[in-house]
């Protein structure tokens, strides 16, 4: 491979992003992540946004931070230094006592229903940021005993394995990102699942008798598009845990619900970030 498309591969850009306001960051956030952006760190001042080199598009970037006066700056990353600092910076979780995720390398959690060892590399869902947590959040309230599963998006895999570990029948879990899907099949063996299958595509997969739970931490845009798709896919009595929403998604989301003869039941939020179920109206 050519030197140049080597360095493209492996590194990173670190994106430094001069940000005034809490809102202005999480705004940031959810757009970057609509543009091929993988990880983000937040200082006082600054939003830290981190992306392969090779899929960069500054003039997205651009037409962004323009948009809310965001002067920003770049910085290379080599590939190597990112799993180091992911290492270094990754702390377990608790939510409700409910379930604890740790990496393999700490020491086993205490006081959790469900423990979940991840090792998230590059692929994001780990506990840490308030979409992943107001997604485990929701799923304490369902039950999955013997229930058939969608994990849309799936990245680390953390909620397919969550969902096993919360006895549903079997699991189906989606990503477009193929770096995404060897994550999660380490993360999957780890935590030794035996029902979950992995799937590489960008589409909801066809099954006859649907789905009783679906679950999607990923964007609006992605939510809004699929949704039709992901209404075919319930069963007449199933639930659809949407998350990776801002609060101010609502109104659109709650728009595209009534159009596709859905009902939003519980709406969730934390760190102004929305997590929704949803049902079938009928």
């Amino acid at each position: 491979m050519p030197t140049d498309l080597l360095r493209l591969v492996n590194n990173y850009l670190q994106i430094t992003i001069g940000c005034d306001t809490a809102d202005q960051k999480e705004i940031l956030v959810a757009l970057l992540s609509e543009i091929d952006f993988e990880g983000f760190e937040e200082n006082e001042n600054e939003l830290h946004a981190f992306i392969p080199e090779i899929k960069f598009d500054e003039s997205k970037l651009a037409e962004i931070c323009s948009s809310y006066s965001a002067p920003y700056s770049k910085t290379i990353v080599p590939f190597t230094n990112w799993n180091l600092d992911w290492e270094k910076n990754f702390e377990p979780v608790t939510i409700n006592k409910f379930c604890g995720i740790r990496a393999g390398f700490h020491k086993p959690m205490t006081g959790v229903q469900h423990e979940i060892i991840i090792t998230p590399k590059m692929s994001f869902g780990t506990g840490h940021h308030a979409t992943t947590w107001l997604m485990i959040n929701t799923m304490e309230k369902i039950d999955f005993l013997g229930k058939t599963v969608l994990d849309f998006g799936t990245g680390t895999g953390i909620l397919a394995i969550l969902a096993e570990k919360l006895q549903a029948n079997l699991i189906t879990a989606v990503d477009n990102d193929p770096l995404c899907i060897t994550n999660a099949e380490e993360n999957i063996a780890a935590n030794e699942c035996q029902k979950i299958i992995l799937e590489l595509g960008d589409q909801v997969p066809v099954v006859s008798n649907g789905f009783d739970i679906i679950v999607a931490n990923v964007n609006r845009n992605v939510i809004l598009e699929q949704l039709p798709f992901f209404k075919q896919q319930l069963t007449s009595t199933g639930v659809l845990i949407v998350g990776g929403l801002l609060n101010k998604d609502f109104e659109n989301v709650e728009i595209a619900t009534q159009n596709n003869n859905l009902s939003i039941t519980s709406k969730y939020l934390k760190d102004n970030w929305l997590c929704l179920e949803i049902h079938k109206k009928f």
